[in-house]
């Protein structure tokens, strides 16, 4: 369970919100194909690395083992079928899509993971397009200002 509030943005061609565990990432079926188009990371050196990954990773299960593997990801993109971009930057997470109605469906789908009030949160994204909302779950729903 997100026990602090996050803040969120829908706009008419992505969604993005703040600080999101790396588990969000089951919301995609394992066998999903998956595309990395890049991906920073670092070594024990502190050396930074800048790879597409596309020999290592076919599907969200191997994408899910190779971001394991690299504890020191810190931006990482990668498209999935439906033309969906995909990109998390240090916890941060965007979707892209063209098409509103697959974009809904993976908003929905974030939104339930992370215990949020998918009716409620999408009504306050869209009051104002592209400015950030704060997102609260039920449990902090006193702190919600209007």
């Amino acid at each position: 369970m997100i026990n602090t509030p996050l803040f969120g943005k829908l706009y008419s061609y992505g969604f993005q919100i703040g600080f999101v565990p790396i588990n969000i990432l089951d919301v995609i079926p394992n066998n999903t194909p998956v595309k990395i188009t890049q991906a920073i990371y670092y070594d024990n050196n502190g050396n930074e690395y800048i790879t597409d990954a596309e020999a290592l990773v076919q599907n969200k299960w191997q994408l899910w083992l190779w971001i394991h593997e690299h504890e020191t990801l810190t931006h990482i993109e990668f498209c999935i079928p439906g033309e969906v971009k995909w990109e998390i930057h240090q916890n941060d997470l965007k979707i892209k899509c063209e098409h509103q109605a697959t974009l809904m469906y993976w908003v929905s789908t974030v939104l339930n993971k992370l215990q949020l009030p998918v009716e409620a949160s999408i009504y306050r994204m869209l009051t104002k397009p592209g400015e950030a909302k704060l997102l609260l779950n039920h449990y902090l729903k006193h702190l919600q200002l209007y």
